[in-house]
Protein backbone atom coordinates (compact mmCIF):
# COMPACT_ATOMS: atom_id res chain seq x y z
CA UNK A 1 0.00 0.00 0.00
CA UNK A 2 3.03 2.84 0.20
CA UNK A 3 3.01 2.93 -3.00
CA UNK A 4 -0.77 3.85 -3.16
CA UNK A 5 -0.13 6.08 -0.11
CA UNK A 6 2.49 7.95 -2.62
CA UNK A 7 0.00 8.31 -5.47
CA UNK A 8 -2.58 9.83 -3.92
CA UNK A 9 -0.08 12.41 -2.03
CA UNK A 10 1.28 13.23 -5.18
CA UNK A 11 -1.63 13.57 -7.65
CA UNK A 12 -3.27 15.81 -4.52
CA UNK A 13 -0.89 17.88 -4.05
CA UNK A 14 -0.40 18.87 -7.60
CA UNK A 15 -4.45 19.41 -7.82
CA UNK A 16 -4.30 21.38 -4.76
CA UNK A 17 -1.48 23.41 -5.69
CA UNK A 18 -3.27 24.14 -9.25
CA UNK A 19 -6.44 25.60 -7.16
CA UNK A 20 -4.55 27.48 -5.07
CA UNK A 21 -6.32 25.96 -2.07
CA UNK A 22 -4.99 24.66 1.17
CA UNK A 23 -3.34 21.29 1.33
CA UNK A 24 -2.14 20.05 5.02
CA UNK A 25 -0.23 22.46 7.08
CA UNK A 26 -0.26 24.94 4.16
CA UNK A 27 -1.68 28.57 4.53
CA UNK A 28 -3.78 29.27 1.85
CA UNK A 29 -2.11 31.32 -1.25
CA UNK A 30 -4.03 34.42 -0.54
CA UNK A 31 -1.92 35.40 2.75
CA UNK A 32 1.02 33.95 0.99
CA UNK A 33 2.41 37.38 1.73
CA UNK A 34 1.55 37.18 5.79
CA UNK A 35 3.03 33.68 5.78
CA UNK A 36 6.59 35.30 4.13
CA UNK A 37 6.55 37.89 7.20
CA UNK A 38 6.33 35.72 10.20
CA UNK A 39 9.83 35.61 11.22
CA UNK A 40 9.67 35.74 14.61
CA UNK A 41 7.10 34.99 17.14
CA UNK A 42 5.45 38.59 17.54
CA UNK A 43 4.96 38.18 14.01
CA UNK A 44 3.17 34.88 14.68
CA UNK A 45 1.85 36.82 17.45
CA UNK A 46 0.14 39.91 15.69
CA UNK A 47 -1.02 37.55 12.81
CA UNK A 48 -2.72 35.29 14.95
CA UNK A 49 -4.52 38.53 16.74
CA UNK A 50 -5.63 39.83 13.48
CA UNK A 51 -6.68 36.99 12.23
CA UNK A 52 -9.30 35.96 15.36
CA UNK A 53 -10.58 39.90 15.18
CA UNK A 54 -11.15 39.52 11.48
CA UNK A 55 -13.17 36.38 12.40
CA UNK A 56 -15.02 38.68 15.24
CA UNK A 57 -16.68 40.32 13.08
CA UNK A 58 -18.04 37.47 11.06
CA UNK A 59 -15.20 36.22 8.57
CA UNK A 60 -15.62 32.63 9.19
CA UNK A 61 -12.79 31.72 5.97
CA UNK A 62 -10.13 33.46 8.39
CA UNK A 63 -11.02 30.40 11.26
CA UNK A 64 -9.61 28.02 8.18
CA UNK A 65 -6.53 30.51 7.73
CA UNK A 66 -6.04 30.60 11.55
CA UNK A 67 -6.37 26.74 12.31
CA UNK A 68 -3.76 26.59 9.21
CA UNK A 69 -1.47 28.78 10.81
CA UNK A 70 -1.61 26.82 13.86
CA UNK A 71 -0.87 24.07 12.41
CA UNK A 72 2.11 25.18 10.93
CA UNK A 73 6.33 24.46 12.62
CA UNK A 74 8.31 27.31 12.82
CA UNK A 75 11.13 27.46 14.61
CA UNK A 76 10.53 29.94 17.84
CA UNK A 77 6.44 28.02 17.20
CA UNK A 78 5.63 24.51 17.39
CA UNK A 79 1.97 23.09 16.09
CA UNK A 80 -0.81 23.68 18.44
CA UNK A 81 -3.07 20.93 17.16
CA UNK A 82 -5.37 22.36 19.93
CA UNK A 83 -6.09 25.70 18.95
CA UNK A 84 -5.97 24.58 15.22
CA UNK A 85 -8.14 21.81 15.85
CA UNK A 86 -10.73 24.94 17.43
CA UNK A 87 -10.50 26.95 14.71
CA UNK A 88 -10.82 24.68 11.47
CA UNK A 89 -14.17 23.23 13.71
CA UNK A 90 -14.99 26.97 13.93
CA UNK A 91 -14.85 26.91 10.16
CA UNK A 92 -16.60 24.16 9.04
CA UNK A 93 -19.63 25.18 11.25
CA UNK A 94 -19.42 27.80 9.35
CA UNK A 95 -20.00 26.28 6.07
CA UNK A 96 -15.97 26.43 5.11
CA UNK A 97 -16.12 23.44 3.64
CA UNK A 98 -12.09 22.88 2.89
CA UNK A 99 -11.91 23.03 6.50
CA UNK A 100 -12.10 18.90 6.75
CA UNK A 101 -9.36 18.47 4.79
CA UNK A 102 -6.61 19.73 7.64
CA UNK A 103 -8.61 18.82 10.44
CA UNK A 104 -8.40 14.88 8.91
CA UNK A 105 -4.84 15.35 9.78
CA UNK A 106 -5.86 15.90 13.25
CA UNK A 107 -8.71 13.37 13.53
CA UNK A 108 -9.05 9.61 13.50
CA UNK A 109 -9.11 7.98 10.18
CA UNK A 110 -12.53 7.19 10.31
CA UNK A 111 -13.88 10.53 11.53
CA UNK A 112 -11.84 12.07 9.30
CA UNK A 113 -14.22 10.32 6.51
CA UNK A 114 -17.18 11.21 8.29
CA UNK A 115 -16.12 14.77 8.02
CA UNK A 116 -15.45 15.23 4.89
CA UNK A 117 -18.38 13.10 3.46
CA UNK A 118 -20.58 16.11 5.69
CA UNK A 119 -18.33 18.36 3.73
CA UNK A 120 -19.24 16.81 0.47
CA UNK A 121 -22.94 17.81 0.99
CA UNK A 122 -22.75 21.47 0.87
CA UNK A 123 -19.25 22.07 -1.36
CA UNK A 124 -19.19 23.56 -4.73
CA UNK A 125 -17.88 21.44 -7.44
CA UNK A 126 -13.94 22.31 -6.90
CA UNK A 127 -14.49 21.89 -3.26
CA UNK A 128 -16.05 18.22 -3.67
CA UNK A 129 -12.82 17.09 -6.14
CA UNK A 130 -10.67 17.95 -3.42
CA UNK A 131 -12.56 16.94 -0.31
CA UNK A 132 -13.20 13.30 -2.54
CA UNK A 133 -9.65 13.03 -3.66
CA UNK A 134 -8.05 13.57 0.44
CA UNK A 135 -10.87 11.03 1.27
CA UNK A 136 -9.74 8.90 -1.23
CA UNK A 137 -5.95 9.22 0.22
CA UNK A 138 -7.05 8.33 3.68
CA UNK A 139 -8.42 4.99 2.53
CA UNK A 140 -5.37 3.97 0.15
CA UNK A 141 -3.31 4.98 3.01
CA UNK A 142 -4.98 3.72 6.15
CA UNK A 143 -8.04 2.00 5.28
CA UNK A 144 -7.58 0.11 2.86
CA UNK A 145 -8.59 -3.26 4.53
CA UNK A 146 -11.77 -2.06 5.10
CA UNK A 147 -13.76 -3.20 1.93
CA UNK A 148 -16.73 -1.58 3.11
CA UNK A 149 -15.18 1.51 3.38
CA UNK A 150 -13.23 1.42 0.16
CA UNK A 151 -16.54 0.36 -1.32
CA UNK A 152 -17.85 3.39 0.53
CA UNK A 153 -15.70 6.07 -1.27
CA UNK A 154 -16.71 4.71 -4.66
CA UNK A 155 -19.78 5.44 -4.13
CA UNK A 156 -18.84 8.85 -2.83
CA UNK A 157 -16.56 9.61 -5.84
CA UNK A 158 -18.73 8.48 -8.91
CA UNK A 159 -21.06 11.29 -8.90
CA UNK A 160 -18.15 13.77 -8.61
CA UNK A 161 -16.12 11.76 -11.14
CA UNK A 162 -19.55 12.34 -13.98
CA UNK A 163 -19.74 15.82 -13.20
CA UNK A 164 -15.35 16.72 -13.52
CA UNK A 165 -14.51 14.02 -15.61
CA UNK A 166 -11.24 14.80 -14.40
CA UNK A 167 -8.65 12.39 -15.20
CA UNK A 168 -6.77 12.56 -11.36
CA UNK A 169 -10.03 11.04 -9.91
CA UNK A 170 -10.24 8.68 -12.79
CA UNK A 171 -7.02 7.29 -11.64
CA UNK A 172 -7.38 7.59 -7.91
CA UNK A 173 -10.84 5.41 -8.28
CA UNK A 174 -9.08 3.02 -10.39
CA UNK A 175 -6.45 1.86 -7.65
CA UNK A 176 -9.76 1.76 -4.99
CA UNK A 177 -11.23 -1.00 -7.64
CA UNK A 178 -7.68 -2.52 -7.76
CA UNK A 179 -8.01 -3.14 -3.96
CA UNK A 180 -11.52 -4.87 -4.51
CA UNK A 181 -9.88 -6.96 -7.12
CA UNK A 182 -11.94 -5.72 -9.58
CA UNK A 183 -9.28 -5.91 -12.71
CA UNK A 184 -11.88 -5.00 -15.60
CA UNK A 185 -13.48 -1.96 -14.00
CA UNK A 186 -9.84 -0.82 -12.51
CA UNK A 187 -8.29 -0.81 -15.73
CA UNK A 188 -11.15 1.01 -17.09
CA UNK A 189 -10.65 4.14 -15.11
CA UNK A 190 -6.83 3.72 -15.23
CA UNK A 191 -7.32 3.37 -19.18
CA UNK A 192 -9.70 6.39 -18.85
CA UNK A 193 -6.81 8.89 -16.80
CA UNK A 194 -3.96 8.13 -19.03
CA UNK A 195 -5.62 8.83 -22.18
CA UNK A 196 -7.59 11.91 -21.10
CA UNK A 197 -7.18 14.59 -23.26
CA UNK A 198 -6.38 17.39 -20.79
CA UNK A 199 -3.79 14.98 -18.73
CA UNK A 200 -0.97 16.86 -16.95
CA UNK A 201 2.53 15.59 -17.53
CA UNK A 202 2.75 14.48 -13.99
CA UNK A 203 -0.23 12.22 -14.79
CA UNK A 204 1.56 10.99 -17.30
CA UNK A 205 4.18 10.02 -15.68
CA UNK A 206 2.71 8.00 -13.13
CA UNK A 207 0.39 6.53 -15.58
CA UNK A 208 3.61 5.02 -17.38
CA UNK A 209 4.90 3.83 -14.16
CA UNK A 210 2.02 2.23 -12.82
CA UNK A 211 2.78 -1.07 -11.33
CA UNK A 212 -1.01 -2.11 -10.78
CA UNK A 213 -2.17 -2.04 -14.54
CA UNK A 214 -2.10 -5.31 -16.31
CA UNK A 215 -3.00 -4.42 -19.70
CA UNK A 216 -3.43 -0.88 -20.73
CA UNK A 217 -5.11 0.81 -24.34
CA UNK A 218 -2.32 1.75 -26.57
Amino acid sequence: MKYLMYILMFIAINLYAENNLPYNHQIPSANQQAQKEINSKKDFIELANTLKQVISYGDYSQALTLGLLYMNNYPFQKPDLKKAKYYLELAFQHKIELAAIPLSYIYNPYKSIETLDKGLKTANQKEKLLLILREIEIVLNKLYFNKDVVKHSIKQAMPILKQTDNPILKFAVAHLFFILRDINTANYYLNAACTAHNISNDLKKMCLNDPFVQRREK
